[in-house]
């Protein structure tokens, strides 16, 4: 009987452990997550998997018992565990990697919110052959769908594990059907590695299309959660700084960037370079507090038709 060991957690691995109960024709070995995962322990434990901390790799301790363990497969859920090329080499079949991304064009991490970024209105999860190169090995199952102009971090995010899940079933029916999944060659030509460093600063310039700031703001929506990488901010003309939490599109026309258009129930109203608007209904202050809707307007305490973001 085909066998494997899987590497992850939240999420991601949750879907994969849901799949995996509806396999028969495969043992899993083992598991490797962090510390403080405990759903996925608890759905291993259920699985009679055994879960082991996913640190122990990085010593010898852990690779001689990865050895010992002596895997047909590993399969990697979207961790961020880098893998060297002593323990790629362990299993006998190969390992497999789940991206939340379109490969080659967007590998690395937080790839999804580079697509909203980018203004991307198709993107996909895939399924590929993992080498030393991060992201760059053949790739054995990709499935496209759409980003909507209303999906955020969180949402996208979702649909990545969604349809991840779809083709995990695929590549690990392939598996306990003793088949080799596909192996198709990636144009590395058409290659984009995106890293946390890509997206150190939140600053938001008025200076950018209403578009891009939309975008911007949306990538890193991961409401009711933290966003994993930046927050979106401003500086006012007075000094002050705040985050903004919500915003979408507005039909208002602008004359200037940073210009308060207009004030409404949900929010204000700021105009962008191509002379159109955001309307932003959720903001953060610099002392903590979350205000909403009309009360934005009220902490600015700036007038209609005043430029108040600092440029």
């Amino acid at each position: 009987m085909p066998n494997i060991v899987f590497i992850g957690s939240f999420t991601p691995m949750q879907r994969v452990l849901y799949t995996l109960k509806r396999m028969s024709g495969l043992k899993c070995l083992a598991l490797y997550t962090i510390p403080g995962d405990l759903k996925i322990k608890e759905l291993a434990h259920n699985l009679n998997i055994k879960a082991n901390d996913i640190d122990i790799l990085k010593t010898q301790q852990g690779k001689d018992q990865l050895k010992r363990i002596n895997p047909g497969w590993i399969f990697n859920v979207n961790s961020q565990f880098i893998f060297p090329k002593e323990i790629l080499s362990i299993p006998r079949a190969g390992c497999l990697n789940l991206h939340p991304g379109k490969l080659p064009e967007y590998a690395g991490l937080h790839a999804h919110q580079w697509a909203i970024r980018n203004d991307e209105k198709l993107f996909a999860s895939t399924i590929n052959w993992m080498e030393e190169k991060v992201d760059a090995g053949p790739i054995a199952y990709a499935q496209e769908f759409p980003i909507t102009p209303k999906d955020t971090g969180l949402s996208l995010f979702m649909k990545c594990m969604d349809v991840g899940a779809e083709i995990a079933l695929k590549v690990l029916n392939d598996i306990s059907a003793g088949r080799m999944p596909p192996k198709i060659e990636q144009d590395l030509s058409k290659r984009k590695v995106y890293s946390v460093k890509d997206s150190a600063s939140g600053d938001i310039s008025w200076q950018w299309s209403s578009t891009r700031i939309y975008n911007f703001i949306r990538a890193v929506d991961y409401y009711p959660f933290h966003s994993p990488t930046y927050i979106p901010s401003c500086i006012l003309n007075d000094g002050r700084r705040i985050n903004i939490l919500k915003a979408k599109p507005s039909a208002h026309s602008s004359k200037q960037a940073g210009e308060l258009v207009a004030v409404i129930d949900e929010g204000i109203v700021i105009g962008a370079r191509d002379e159109l608007s955001l309307l932003i209904t959720k903001i953060r202050s610099e002392d903590d507090r979350v205000i909403q809707g009309k009360q934005i307007a009220e902490y600015l305490g700036r007038a209609v038709g005043e430029k108040i973001v600092n440029e």
